[in-house]
């Protein structure tokens, strides 16, 4: 069978056979291993949680949709509950969070 036919089934099967094949034959420094970390899911923000966020940050909501790349309407949508942010909104408002100072002095250089 050619790469080109090779599914990922057929690829997983034929890697499983040869890590087996190397532990039966006590090769194991063929064999490698990664250790993968799990990032944690970002906070869940509440309306009245993004607009902690905003006033820690002593903004206005179109100053603060400015730096998060997204509309005011949309700013404005989060804090009145009417839409909640997304995945990748939530992970950016986490950094914020936590470093305030850098996003405080970001924000006064726009």
């Amino acid at each position: 069978m050619t790469m080109k036919n090779k599914n990922i089934g057929d690829e997983l099967i034929e890697s499983l056979t040869q890590a087996r094949d190397l532990l039966r034959a006590g090769r194991t420094t063929q064999l490698s291993r990664r250790l993968v970390k799990q990032v944690p899911p970002p906070q869940h923000y509440t309306s009245a949680a993004v607009q902690e966020v905003r006033t820690k940050l002593n903004v206005s909501q179109a100053v603060f949709a400015e730096i998060l790349g997204v509309s005011t309407v949309l700013v404005q949508a989060w804090e009145q509950g009417k839409r909640q942010p997304s995945h990748l909104a939530c992970r950016l408002l986490d950094v914020i969070s936590r470093d305030l100072a850098t996003w405080r002095r970001f924000a006064n250089a726009a």
